[in-house]
């Protein structure tokens, strides 16, 4: 009966403080600016606790959630911003926290909606109580127009053009920065009115009915019906996120003045040193003949020897372009209908990377063909007829091994013990270094190998640079190191990946007076992350010649009774 009156009596004291009219004049507000709201604006959002009742507030907390639209300036993933209050909240007091947010466009109507509460205890009660407040921020979108103008109608590597007319709404409010994003099929920009601030992309200003002209080219195959989509964007977090999008549907059709750039050899990469053949090919596919028809292809590429090129046009060192007119060769000075041909560009790949740095990697090869003729063709809206072609090519990395022995190898930490010059029936131990060298791609899978030589044991006693150290393969007879990944910084001199091991040779009477094996040929293999290949590296084989270690005399190292 005791516990029971107790109970009841705890239930009334908190229903009394919970109806009590002094606790429900605690209250949580959500204050917006005043004016219209656009996608991508920056706004200060104050949450506010106001205590009318008569009682002091104490570990007050406030907590306001953000929705899918509206995210924090600073944090674009926190889903929610908590906030304790330093201060007590006394009777009659308001306390008022701002939060800087960003509106996000693209969400629905439930995306929108804020909502904050407060937690709380009292003088009087520790039990936590809380208030909750939601407030719907009203997004508009009048006043963002984009209209985007293109023909029905474009030919493949046929330049043409683009009119995109825009509106953003006049605000001096605080704002991301907006962007167009031109998209389509291997769309590339010739020329606009306007700079870009990266590929296809400018950044826009406010006001109505600006425009942006630009002059593009598809470099892609012909195909039925392609989508030309213009955007307006705000950036926020690295991601873009779409106020306003429009697109046009056009047709591709084939070129009227057909051109292509490929390598002779046509494969998914090249190998530094390697030669290079281009066939440039051209074909005149209007029904009329073109006049004074002009080629070029330019080559852009750290890789490219153009030392070494060759070819029957003229070659222009400085815009490392090649050139072929009319005044020079006949068959360009009327294109029959119908009439083909084709021009060669030899050049080698360089044998050796650049070593500026670790950012000295992935190398691409690209050769930039155009072909155009003054003469215009009857329905086309250009003031010419021309067309353009690229041809794009990886140039796969290069991985070495340098493979050295010693008898004096203090510096190594491991002592060599034994006679030398070596004696028949004699153990005498060596070091052998490993050390790895990669340049112009980053590798994995990186595995080197070599076997032991008649008379050779390997020791056990290991040393290296990176994670793993070499062992031996006893199926094999093979000393083995797995290295696993290699960036391109391990072929840059002082930090290149080195293994060292010790082996033993007691040499047979068969080797008296000459230098004994030690280690076959060393091999690297390494699968290329950049071209996916696999490279493959070998070092010669080593004997107690030693040429390396620079305190053994010429002939030193020949087997003695």
């Amino acid at each position: 009966m005791a516990v029971v009156f107790a109970l009841v009596v705890v239930l009334l004291l908190g229903g009394y403080f919970y109806f009590n009219p002094s606790n429900r004049g605690v209250s949580v507000d959500i204050n917006l600016p005043q004016g219209n709201i656009y996608p991508g604006e920056i706004l200060d959002v104050d949450v506010s606790i106001s205590n009318n009742s008569k009682s002091q507030l104490q570990n007050t907390r406030l907590t306001l959630n953000f929705p899918k639209g509206i995210k924090l300036l600073d944090n674009k993933d926190r889903v929610n911003e908590v906030r304790e209050l330093k201060d007590e909240v006394g009777a009659g007091a308001l306390v008022k926290e701002t939060y800087k947010v960003v509106i996000l466009p693209g969400g629905g109507p439930e995306d929108y909606t804020l909502e904050a509460k407060a937690n709380y205890s009292t003088e009087s009660f520790s039990n936590d109580f809380e208030r909750r407040q939601s407030k719907k921020v009203d997004v508009k979108t009048d006043g963002f127009k984009l209209e985007m103008t293109a023909p029905e109608n474009v030919s493949t590597g046929e330049s043409f053009p683009i009119e995109v007319t825009y509106g953003l709404p006049e605000s001096e409010r605080e704002s991301l920065g907006k962007f167009l994003v031109l998209e389509g099929p291997a769309l590339r920009v010739l020329n606009a009115n306007m700079e870009q601030v990266s590929e296809n992309r400018w950044l826009l200003e406010k006001g109505n009915d600006q425009k942006i002209n630009t002059t593009v080219v598809m470099d892609t195959k012909p195909s039925d019906v392609f989508f030309l989509k213009g955007k307006v964007v705000v950036e926020f977090g690295g991601e873009d996120y779409v106020i306003f999008e429009k697109q046009s549907e056009v047709t591709l059709v084939g070129s009227s003045l057909a051109l292509s750039v490929d390598l002779a050899d046509p494969k998914g990469f090249v190998s530094p040193g390697e030669q290079l053949t281009y066939k440039v090919s051209y074909k005149n596919n209007t029904g009329i003949e073109l006049k004074d028809a002009l080629l070029r292809v330019e080559l852009v590429g750290d890789m490219f020897d153009f030392s070494s090129i060759q070819t029957s046009g003229t070659f222009d060192s400085l815009s490392r372009t090649v050139t072929w007119n009319s005044s020079r060769f006949g068959e360009l000075r009327e294109l029959a209908k119908g009439e083909e041909g084709s021009f060669n560009v030899d050049i080698k790949v360089k044998p050796n990377f650049p070593t500026n740095g670790v950012s000295d990697k992935n190398f691409t090869l690209k050769a930039k063909g155009s072909i155009e003729s003054p003469t215009v063709i009857q329905g086309t809206n250009t003031d010419r007829t021309s067309n353009f072609a690229n041809s794009e090519v990886n140039v796969s990395g290069n991985i070495a091994v340098d493979t050295r022995a010693y008898f004096r190898d203090a510096t190594s930490g491991i002592l060599n013990e034994g006679p030398f010059p070596p004696k028949v029936g004699q153990a005498t131990e060596y070091t052998v270094h490993w050390n790895l060298a990669n340049a112009g791609t980053d590798v994995d899978e990186v595995t080197v190998r070599a076997h032991l030589e008649n008379g050779v044991s390997f020791t056990g006693e290991v040393k290296g640079t990176t994670n793993t150290l070499p062992t031996l393969d006893a199926s094999s007879n093979e000393v083995v190191w797995t290295v696993g990944a290699v960036s391109v910084g391990g072929g840059m001199s002082g930090n290149r990946p080195e293994a060292i091991f010790q082996v033993s040779l007691t040499p047979g009477v068969g080797l008296l007076g000459q230098f004994a094996p030690l280690l076959g040929i060393t091999s690297v293999s390494a699968k290329d992350v950049f071209t996916d290949v696999s490279l493959l590296g070998t070092d010669s084989a080593l004997t107690t010649k030693l040429v390396d270690d620079s305190t053994v005399g010429l002939n030193q190292g020949k087997v003695i009774q």
